[in-house]
């Protein structure tokens, strides 16, 4: 009887807190119904222009390489499974938070890299600084990698702006406010710049913006959560693909922003999406592996992966076969047409944030190479079509940023203060 009476005093007390809430904000349940009745849109932000250049918005370099987010390098870069370093760099993270957010992004010009300091670096392809360029107010420093094209660099920071810099001087072109947060990489695609940000809410959205002015072309609807996720371009279906923490995945009309369609996933989205024959493949904390119809967003297929997926999927071209590490320390090949995993590399490396490099292999026609984390401070090579170990090289740091391809060299942002290491 006794018991019966508590919960009887705490349900009442719940009804009169409840009442009182209301009472003090009519608001609450319209909220709870629909946070889009209140908010409806992400404000549009205004850019503000401090140099006139003009460039082609066409990418020389970008994060995971192309528009299709593939993680393939470009067949001009062919390094050798047997890499060794042959330098490494002074500090870019110094335990404002330990994990290597930046992946350098390297072109012909130069090597391009943020720090978690604030300060975004290019340097020469041996490492020796050319410039640098302080990102005022971003907090926890810069997450994203930059994207390239003829005259100018792009990069986002944790002060919500996006930035674009003379590559020839590291001279401020435009800046624009786009949200009060940036931890994504911008894409350079379709003739523009396309960023996810996020607000305190929290929440995210997806911008367009001309590369030149910076001004912005369109906002997306409110994506329910933040986006830690980088767009990638659907240039087939004229879409803008990204996912989000709130689990959902959107696919936007690049033309105009507006949604062609939706889908909810139990668990947040925080890789970048990958596009392969008409679908979309990224994976989520509802531990598996997605795969979507481009044009109708429809399943075709999703794979058990036994952990949260944090990371980003790679194309082994000429193969149908996609490539990531999973939360159980495997590295694996997964068949794109139906998901079927193909093989497994266990290496008990339970650290999952890292994505994938392929590249072709220099001693081996049509073949590629896996470049991955295998141990806390090893990076090992692999045969991208069958898994087979190559080779393990030890570095003097771990990493979580995405190792980045350039002629016969791989540059690699490692975690806490260990630096960038140059490896030939």
């Amino acid at each position: 009887m006794k018991q019966q009476a508590l919960y009887a005093g705490v349900a009442a007390v719940s009804v009169i807190v409840a009442v009182l809430g209301f009472r003090a904000n009519p608001q609450l349940l319209s909220y709870r119904q629909s946070y889009y009745k209140i908010v409806e849109a992400p404000p549009v932000a205004s850019a503000t222009v401090y140099k006139e250049l003009q460039s082609s918005c066409q990418a020389t370099a970008q994060y995971r390489y192309d528009e299709r987010r593939t993680g393939v390098a470009p067949g001009t870069a062919r390094p050798n499974s047997t890499v060794s370093i042959i330098k490494q760099i002074f500090p870019l993270n110094v335990d404002i938070h330990s994990a290597s957010k930046s992946s350098p992004t390297v072109d012909d010009t130069g090597v391009y890299i943020g720090s978690d300091t604030g300060w975004f670096f290019k340097m020469d392809h041996d490492g020796n600084i050319l410039w640098r360029f302080y990102l005022p107010g971003s907090g926890n420093g810069i997450h994203g990698s930059a994207a390239l094209d003829d005259k100018k660099v792009y990069i986002g920071a944790y002060n919500g702006f996006m930035y674009a810099l003379d590559k020839n001087n590291g001279d401020l072109v435009w800046a624009n406010p786009v949200a009060q947060f940036i931890g994504a990489s911008p894409l350079l695609a379709d003739g523009a710049l396309f960023i996810s940000g996020e607000t305190r809410h929290p929440d995210g959205l997806v911008a367009k913006l001309d590369c030149n002015t910076g001004a912005t072309l369109w906002v997306s609807k409110w994506l329910g959560g933040h986006s830690h996720s980088s767009p990638t371009f659907d240039v087939k279906n004229d879409l803008i693909l990204v996912g989000a923490n709130s689990g959902r995945f959107f696919a936007f009309d690049a033309k105009t922003g507006e949604t062609r369609w939706q889908q909810q996933l139990k668990g947040q989205i925080k890789g970048t999406p990958m596009i392969w024959d008409g679908t979309a493949y990224f994976g989520s904390w509802d531990r598996n592996y997605h795969a979507y119809d481009l044009k109708t967003g429809r399943s075709r297929w999703k794979t058990f992966m036994g952990g949260r997926i944090q990371t980003s999927l790679t194309l082994v071209p000429n193969s149908g076969i996609g490539v990531t590490n999973t939360k159980v320390g495997d590295i694996v090949g997964i068949k794109l047409a139906d998901g079927e995993i193909l093989w497994r590399l266990r290496h008990g490396d339970r650290n999952h944030q890292f994505s994938i490099l392929v590249t072709e292999d220099p001693s081996r026609p049509n073949e590629y190479l896996a470049w991955s984390r295998c141990k806390k401070f090893q990076l090992c090579t692999l045969d991208a079509k069958t898994g087979k170990l190559l080779n393990n090289i030890d570095l003097p740091g771990s990493f979580t940023s995405v190792p980045f391809a350039w002629q016969d060299k791989i540059y690699i942002s490692l975690d806490k203060n260990q630096g960038l290491v140059v490896l030939q």
